[in-house]
């Protein structure tokens, strides 16, 4: 994959994203973007109705739609060597929301993990420390604490390598790796993530 498809991806990703959120809600800039990757009109129109379900936080219609769109990418574009297709990655983080939200961890858990693998192939660091988090929280809410700590913590190492020990983009998943510790009584832990959050804060 050329760096012009990694952008373009990670710019599709994100629109996607602020699309979700009902800040760019049907936005002409997400259509072009899959256009620009030959999508068609039906998966256009489709991706429509999954915004609209997801940014109503309506989880399982949202999931049904999203479900039907990862089907169609996925036989429409496949994959692109080792990785899905831009187009296929787009759908994966909110329909793992939706199935992380309505528990089902089985079905998410995949989704998280091939964005994981999709970053990190494409050589997108800090997209990929940020899918991390997502694994790690959904681990966190299944209690595989273990696991959770290990996803986390590789997020802080690959954001530490890349902007630094005081940089602000540490805060995720040190606030995550909070909660974790909170949950499990870890004391000493917790009291040593805070202090690198203060560090990071007061800077």
């Amino acid at each position: 994959m050329n760096i012009r498809a990694i952008i373009a991806c990670t710019m599709l990703v994100l629109l996607n994203c602020l699309a979700g959120s009902a800040v760019l809600a049907q936005t002409n800039e997400v259509d072009a973007l899959l256009r620009r990757f030959g999508a068609n009109d039906e998966l256009i129109a489709l991706d429509h109705s999954f915004i609209k379900h997801h940014s109503n936080r309506e989880w399982a219609a949202a999931a049904g739609i999203g479900e039907q769109l990862l089907a169609m990418a996925e036989n429409q574009f496949g994959r692109l060597g080792k990785v899905d297709h831009p187009i296929v990655l787009t759908y994966l983080p909110r329909l793992a929301e939706c199935y992380a939200q309505e528990e089902q961890y089985a079905k998410a858990e995949p989704l998280y993990r091939r964005m994981v693998a999709f970053y990190e192939f494409t050589k997108q660091p800090s997209e990929q420390a940020s899918s991390l988090v997502r694994l790690g929280d959904m681990l966190r809410n299944q209690r595989r604490y273990s696991e959770s700590e290990a996803s986390l913590k590789r997020s802080i190492n690959i954001l530490t390598k890349l902007y630094g020990p005081k940089n602000f983009a540490l805060s995720e998943p040190l606030i995550s790796l909070s909660f974790l510790y909170l949950m499990q009584g870890k004391q000493a832990e917790l009291e040593n993530v805070k202090r690198q959050l203060d560090s990071i804060l007061k800077k």
